[in-house]
């Protein structure tokens, strides 16, 4: 079987977005014998490419075929650009041809739509839905307009635009798959989405992957303190400045830990800034973009996440089976994840407070951190099995080439 995965966005990624999923699942595909392309964005975004097969189209040869035809239209389109990159996307997969594929396998929704329209009709298409592009705008703008209200950012021609697009390219879709059920139950109750066409099961982990990080440098640690980290991006919607404001607090009764927070983004320099004033610089480390992190997982003691939205994220798979407890938010399928009280704590979003107090608890707590930890890992291991995700992939396949029209 040949299958096509592609994304509209920027392949390969350094660190966290969609390429572990991608990448991932070509390699388990391939294993069975499946014969599997990547399509999508060029990592440096100038153009498009056929990663596996060396093959790129360069915007600056599609776009001016879209501008000549759509400009004027374009002209009344706040977000054009998004448009233009879009229809560059259609042009490319074109180009490169589809025919030969048995399965098209999206990565969002915007190549769900684009690839939609050009794809042959006997061609069945899956999208799997990682995120929400309206709500991810929503904490864009907040992440730069801390003080802007959802209702003013509701408003926005660009918002409107992302919600309108999220809705065709699932009504287009075959067949969509989501990795937890908070998220299956999003698009069936706003979009109208049919329960039928909805398969849910949870992303994989390849261990053998995992294990073959090499370590990098280690921070030097005091032998009597606990590690707290963090891995994601620093930015908004993964709830970092709830995270300092927690620390904070927790410096003023416990001094027995270190934070590393592993990643970069937008708010890493307000934040390094804000540990300083707090006077947390020696207790806070920014590692940034780190290509060992299990190895840094396996050297720490407590793993954080307190997200304001969040799907399911590869951060805490990898957590769990490095035998980590973890303290999350109860925000999007976080609580699928993570079972409160048995593999870690589940604590209120956007709230320093209950973050503290959740983290104070595994610090104070020996014999509780490590129980969760170890039966973290106990799930995790099954949970996020690798094998499992690949035979409910080719199941989702078979089930629309074999028993439902395209």
């Amino acid at each position: 079987m040949k299958v096509l995965l592609a994304t509209y966005f920027t392949i390969p990624q350094e660190i966290g977005g969609l390429w572990p999923f991608i990448s991932e699942l070509k390699n388990g595909l391939e294993t069975r014998g499946f014969e599997v392309d990547i399509l999508g964005r060029t990592a440096d975004g100038s153009g498009y490419t056929l990663y596996n097969k060396n093959l790129v189209l360069h915007s600056d040869e599609l776009i001016p075929l879209v501008q000549g035809n759509l400009a004027p239209a374009l002209n009344f389109l706040p977000p054009a650009n998004y448009e233009l990159a879009r229809y560059g996307l259609e042009l490319a997969a074109a180009s490169f041809g589809l025919k030969r594929y048995d399965v098209i396998h999206c990565q969002d929704v915007i190549a769900g739509l684009s690839l939609s329209r050009i794809k042959p009709a006997h061609v069945p298409l899956i999208t799997s839905v990682h995120g929400s592009l309206p709500h991810s705008y929503i904490h864009y703008l907040k992440n730069n307009i801390p003080s802007i209200t959802l209702e003013d950012c509701q408003k926005t021609a660009t918002y409107r635009y992302h919600a309108a697009l999220e809705f065709a390219g699932l009504q287009k879709s075959c067949l969509i798959h989501t990795s937890s059920m908070w998220f299956r139950n999003r698009l069936t109750s706003q979009y109208g989405i049919s329960q039928d066409k909805v398969e849910t099961f949870p992303y994989g982990l390849n261990i053998s992957t995992l294990e073959r990080q090499q370590p990098g440098m280690i921070p030097h640690v005091t032998p009597h303190k606990k590690i707290i980290i963090f891995t994601g991006r620093i930015v908004h919607i993964k709830g970092i400045p709830y995270l300092i404001d927690a620390l904070h607090k927790l410096k003023k009764v416990r001094n027995d830990w270190q934070c590393w927070i592993i990643g970069d983004g937008e708010l890493g320099a307000d934040s390094v800034k804000k540990t300083a004033k707090y006077g947390l610089h020696n207790d806070v480390l920014f590692l940034g973009k780190r290509n060992d992190i299990f190895p840094l997982l396996k050297k720490s003691d407590i793993f954080v996440l307190p997200s304001l939205q969040d799907n399911q994220p590869y951060s805490v798979m990898e957590a769990q089976v490095a035998g980590l407890p973890s303290v999350v938010t109860n925000t999007g399928g976080l609580p699928e994840m993570v079972r409160h009280g048995e593999t870690g704590i589940v604590v209120p979003s956007a709230n320093s407070h209950s973050l503290f107090l959740g983290i104070k608890q595994l610090l104070q707590n020996d014999t509780l951190r490590t129980s969760m930890g170890e039966q973290a890992k106990r799930t995790g291991l099954v949970q996020w099995s690798f094998h499992t995700m690949i035979d409910k992939t080719i199941h989702m396949y078979e089930k629309l080439l074999y028993s439902s029209p395209k």
